[in-house]
């Protein structure tokens, strides 16, 4: 039988681990009425969450022995750690706009944190069109004017439903390990 997800609290965030409960909850063949307790015995100290579901439980707010002791520990945790869905939209924009290539990161790497940010966008609601996601990927890539000429050399502009998957493809031709490590070589 497997054990519930643990929450590190430093680095995963309360929406992510929530979701892994639920999925953990749906999959493990543990019996319904001792979910709510397989889950409380593996709450961390940290940050008081163990202490604020302990509390619930003698006060009686959650009765941990039913089958539904999943969702009342989540109502009581989410009124401390669950953000509103404003702040959750705003955070989420603010990390894609501002995601930017760093230097030793490879171009692959970036484009698979790019497109981690723009699904986590479409999760919220936020659905960019085809010439907005390519331009701020372009914008994002770290690359110099001359770079980005070449690069939107492989773009067809009249396409612009497609725009997004070819700067996508652009940015690999030109700037992969492999492209690179060729203009280095002919040095």
């Amino acid at each position: 039988m497997m054990a519930p997800p643990v929450w590190d609290t430093k680095s995963t965030l309360y929406e992510d681990w929530k979701f892994d409960v639920t999925l953990w909850a749906q999959f493990t063949k543990a019996e319904k009425k001792r979910k709510g307790f397989m889950l409380y015995s593996k709450l961390p100290t940290s940050k008081g969450v163990n202490e604020k579901v302990r509390l619930a439980i003698q006060n009686e707010e959650i009765k941990i022995n039913e089958e539904n002791a999943i969702d009342q520990i989540f109502v009581v945790l989410d009124k401390f750690y669950k953000k509103d869905d404003l702040s959750t939209v705003c955070e989420t924009w603010c990390s894609y706009k501002n995601l930017k290539k760093t230097s030793g990161e490879t171009m692959e790497e970036f484009l698979n944190e790019y497109e981690k940010k723009v699904k986590e966008l479409k999760k919220e609601g936020v659905t960019l069109p085809e010439v907005v996601l390519a331009m701020q990927l372009i914008d994002g890539a770290g690359l110099d004017k001359k770079e980005k000429q070449i690069v939107l050399t492989a773009v067809d502009y009249s396409k612009k439903e497609e725009m997004y998957d070819q700067m996508k493809q652009a940015l690999r031709k030109f700037f992969d390990d492999q492209a690179m490590s060729t203009v280095v070589e002919k040095k």
